[in-house]
Parts: structure tokens; sequence; C-alpha cells
């Protein structure tokens, strides 16, 4: 117990911080296991409650938490959190050890930990309670400027200042109504505007700390003591973003952006922020071009959308120049993955056995089933498998051949599908290769032909006659010979090319055509599962047909979600292959029109077709 009650003792007095945390924490463990094996079990685990309320996440909108996380999964498959410290059994007795080393320790550092504890476990309650602790985050916030001053910028003490302020910001906040609480609030905001308003911006901090406290403020606008207070954030910021243009252009960027927002809280000009961004990106675009960077691209673009923002005309139809000449300058780049020789071998392997012991109709069942593409839930073990990476933390976005921004992910649960996605078009690459190889195969070995290929169909449900009413008059169409186009002419181009290896083939009509048809097929199984396949517009008396990926969305449960899913990312997933899109709306050009994406068309095609429709009885 000496040993523990003069370390205690020892931190009380001394400077010790949140720099000496990793330090603070080891020591407390390794004492108690020192004392645990003394036999000294009361105070063994006193220094592991110590240990444990020090080391455990603190934050005001989530909690006590663990430092360190990760998930298992119980018998049953259902994963569950665990981590450590695990403080979530604490009762009576742990809360008033701690709540007496609060009361007793002069550590600002220490009683901020033990205090932020017991606030969020609920034991700290009255007004006066939380003015005390919301105090003692203000002085401990005071005193890392203080370090921060004396030591620099390498002790990263504007950080740590930064955060504590801000949670003894937000503490006092949540009981301003209250006469104490509120004086103290006052005086808070008041150091956070002069902090703001003097900082001296050649520091290497000043990105940090202005724009910290000005997105404080814009969040809590109305915390501020007067409209001068914003105004005077706001004149720091001007010059905050022009000192940081000088060396950091992304920083003076963000700084702009926090300091727009409050000027719209503040109800003063916003343009000036707006068009301040959009000269910086103008810069950053030029430097990257100089640099033969693409992404020379995308900052021209959101320039251009700042000034069509701001109804600049005269920028943004220069701007609109300028970005048609760079995307067609830059040649964006597609990730390819080299299969290894082992895999290559298997692969080949596969498709010989297939060819060779398979006749027409097993061939083109095996191409219903692709087994060669992996499943979704191997997909999504794979893409689990690579988060937690600090790429993981960013803003995602797709861009087309063009440079366009076609699609963004901002949120968490966007970065999942994006990683998702992303995995699956690694994993697809090598599914399709071994997908073209096989039916090139059976087409060599004359197994996978237009003919073999039309027995198979005339035998599904799509060689049955469709009656289409129009006007109120029926008529009797074939779904078959609608396909059967596109299919052919397909076929004519594979024989010559097997005809003369040095024929280049032309897949541009039969890819057009196929693509097209898949849409309708869907759009037929929607009509056969009595599923309407229009919609109505909102506000209009409007009434539309439904798009793809409606008709999609609207087949969830009735088509395999395999199917479905390999459809959707080939099909219209702007981060797959979107071939609907590109076709329809003539973004294809003659070189992207390989055999790869008719042969995935006609895989839809029969996997569509190898679907049987029954009557329910009810």
């Amino acid at each position: 117990m000496q040993d523990l009650q003069n370390y205690l003792n020892y931190l009380d007095t001394a400077s010790e911080d949140v720099k000496d945390h990793h330090a603070i924490t080891s020591r407390l463990g390794e004492m108690a296991v020192q004392l645990t094996g003394a036999g000294d079990l009361e105070n063994a685990r006193l220094a592991r409650i110590e240990q444990e309320v020090v080391a455990a996440s603190k934050q005001l909108d989530k909690g006590v938490g663990y430092q360190i996380s990760g998930t298992r999964k119980d018998e049953q498959g259902v994963e569950h959190e665990f981590g450590w410290p695990d403080t979530s059994g604490y009762g009576a007795a742990e809360y008033a050890y701690v709540q007496q080393r609060y009361r007793a320790s002069p550590n600002l550092y220490l009683k901020s930990e033990y205090g932020l504890f017991l606030y969020l476990r609920k034991q700290l309650r009255t007004n006066e309670e939380v003015r005390d602790l919301a105090a003692t985050l203000f002085r401990l916030g005071s005193s890392y400027i203080d370090k921060h001053r004396v030591a620099g910028e390498r002790a990263h003490y504007a950080l740590h200042a930064i955060e504590v302020l801000r949670k003894a910001f937000q503490l006092a906040n949540t009981r301003k109504n209250d006469a104490g609480v509120a004086e103290l609030l006052r005086a808070i905001v008041d150091y956070l505007v002069d902090l703001h308003t003097s900082w001296p911006l050649e520091s290497r901090s000043t990105l940090l700390v202005l724009a910290s406290i000005t997105r404080l403020f814009t969040e809590y606008y109305r915390s501020l003591n007067s409209p001068a207070q914003a105004d005077a954030l706001l004149e720091q910021d001007w010059h905050g973003v022009h000192q940081l243009a000088q060396t950091y252009r992304h920083g003076a960027i963000e700084l702009a952006a926090e300091a727009a927002e409050l000027a719209v809280k503040a109800r003063r000009e916003r343009e000036r922020w707006l068009t301040f961004q959009a000269q910086q990106l103008e810069a950053l675009a030029q430097e990257a071009e100089a640099q033969h960077n693409m992404t020379a691209v995308t900052f021209t673009e959101r320039a251009l959308r700042i000034y069509r923002q701001v109804k600049d005309q005269p920028n943004s139809q220069r701007l609109e120049q300028e970005y048609q000449r760079l995307r067609t300058r830059f040649a964006l780049t597609q990730t390819r993955t080299q299969m290894p020789d082992e895999a290559t071998r298997a692969l080949m392997e596969y498709i010989d056995e297939v060819v060779r012991t398979k006749d027409a109709e097993g061939i083109l069942t095996e191409l219903c089933l692709t087994p060669m593409f992996h499943s979704l839930d191997k997909v999504s073990e794979a893409a689990q498998a690579q988060r937690d990476s600090f790429m993981d933390m960013l803003p995602k976005s797709l861009e087309d051949k063009h440079g366009n921004t076609v699609q963004t992910f901002y949120t968490e649960e966007e970065k999942e599908q994006f990683q998702f996605l992303n995995t699956y078009s690694l994993l697809a690459q090598l599914s399709t290769q071994t997908l073209v190889k096989l039916m090139l195969e059976a087409f060599k070995a004359g197994k996978l032909t237009d003919t073999a290929i039309e027995a198979f169909l005339q035998r599904s449900w799509l060689g049955e006659p469709r009656m289409v009413e129009s006007s109120g008059q029926q008529t009797q169409t074939s779904p078959l010979r609608l396909i059967m186009s596109g299919i052919r002419l397909l076929f004519q181009e594979l024989e010559a090319w097997r005809q003369d290896p040095d024929y280049e083939p032309d897949f541009i009509a039969s890819t057009d055509s196929l693509t097209l048809k898949v849409e309708y097929l869907l759009r037929y199984i929607c009509v056969r599962l009595n599923m309407p396949t229009f919609k109505m517009r909102e506000g209009s008396e409007v009434t539309m047909e439904k798009l793809l990926d409606e008709l999609l969305a609207d087949l969830k449960g009735k088509l395999e979600e395999e199917d479905r899913f390999f459809i959707k990312f080939f099909l219209s997933e702007k981060a797959g292959y979107n071939l609907r899109n590109r076709v329809a709306h003539g973004l294809m050009d003659d070189d992207e029109y390989g055999v790869e994406n008719v042969f995935l068309v006609l895989t839809m095609i029969l996997k569509l077709a190898s679907y049987e429709f029954r009557a329910v009885v009810v």
C-alpha cells in the first residue's frame, strides 16, 4: 500500500499531464501486478481502478469507452464489441474511491480524468458539481496554452489545449441556465475568442487553433457574448487564410470553409470566403498540372462549382473552358490485377475440364451459375479485412473517364459501401478474365454457339410469346427474337475472328443491343410478377417508367441476391462498369467495346433466362 500511496502522492504534486498518460497507466498496471503477487489484493484493486479510470476513453457525446477495442463472434455468429479497460462493472465502492480521488487530487490532469469519468457515469449531477468540473478543465486547458508558448510546436500542447477547452465549454454550456455556470461560460468564451484573435499566424498550429475555435462558435453561435466577437473571429480568419495560403493552400481552403459557415451564422458576407477557396483551388490546379498530376482536373472542377455557386459568370465561363481542356489532357488510370502463375494454371485446368467434360447445355448452365465469381459474403469478409487503415478515414469519390466526379462517399456507411464495391471490383477482375476465357474456349470447341444459346433460351420463359396491350389493342411479341438479334451479331463477329486471327472484331452493335435488352428483361420480369414498372412523380401529374436501379431495387428478394448484385454492379453501379448508362448516353468510345463487356451482358441474359415462373396457390 505504501508504494501505491507514495506514487499517488507524487502524481498529485508533480507536473505530470497528458504527455505522461502512457507512463502513468503503465506504472499503475505494474503496481497492480506487484501488489497481487504480494497478496495485497485490496490495494491491487485500487491500483487497477486508477489505471482503468485514467486509461478509459472519455467523450462527452459517446460516454466512457475503451482505449483498445475489437469485435468477436459468439457461438451464434453474432458480433460483440470487447475491449480494455472494461469499467462497465463498476459499483458503489469503485465510484466512492474515484470520488475521493477527484476531491483530493490537486493535479489538474488527474482531477479532470477522474471528474470526466464520474460525470459520464452520472456520478456528478448538480450544477455546482458540473461547474467545478468545467472550471477544472478550463484551468487545465489554459495551462496547456501556457506550456505551448514555452515548449513550442513539437510538444503539441496546442492540440491538447483545444480538446480540453472544447470540453470545458460544452460542459458549461449544458448548465448555462445556472447563474454560476453562466458566469464561467462567459469567461471561457472570452478566453477562446482572445486566444483565437491573438494567435500568432506564423505558428504551425494556426490552422488547428483558428479552425477549431471558428467551428466551435459556428456550432454554438448564440454562446458568443456579442456580435463584435464574431466579427473579430472572422477578421482574424481572413488574415489567417492569407498567411496559410503562402505555405499550405489546402489548410487555407479548410479555414476559409469554416469561416464561411460562421459568416452565415453571423449574417455576414459569405461570398468572399467562397471566392477565396476557388482562387486557391485554381492555384492548386496550376501547380498540379505543372507536375503532370491529374488532380488538376479535380481542383478545377471544385473551383468551377464554387464560381457557379456564387454566380460569378465570367469566372464560370473561363473555368468551363479550362476544365474541358484539362479533363481531355489527362488519361485517367485504371487498376488491373496481374494473375499469379499458380492461379493461371488452376484457371486453365478449370476451363479445360469444363469445356472437355460438359456439353453445350452444361456449359450454359455453368455460365448461369458463374462459380468463378466470389460470393457476396466472401467479398464482405475481404472488404472488412482491408478496413481500419488511415485511408479509410478519408472521403472517397469516383470519377468517370472524363474526370467528372460521379459519386462521393462521405459518411461511415458510405465509406463501408465504397470499400465493399472496391473489393468486389478487384476480385471481379480475375473472375471476369476467367469468364471470358471460358466462353472463348467453349466457342472454339464448338460448344458455345448462337444456335445452342437460342435452343437454351427457347426452353426458358423467354421462348414464350408475350402479349402486350397498347391503346386497348393486344399484340403478340417475341422476347426471344428481340434478344437473338444481338446474339447473332456477336457470334458473326466471333466466327470472323476465328477464321482470320488478324481480323478486328466489331462488338459495338451487339454490346449496345444486348446491354439495353437486359433492362427490357428486368422490366418484363416485374410485369410477370405483377409488380408496377411505372411511378408517379410526386407533386406532379406526370407518370413515368421506373429507372433501371429502381427496377433492381424492386426485384430484391425476387432474384437471387448474387445474380441481382452481379447485374447491378456491371450494368448500373457507378463504382462498377455502369454499362447501361455509358451505352445509353453515348459515353463509350469504339476502343471500349471489347469482348469482355458483351460476354458479361450475355451472361446476365442467361442468368435471367434460367429462372422459372410458377403460379402460387393461396
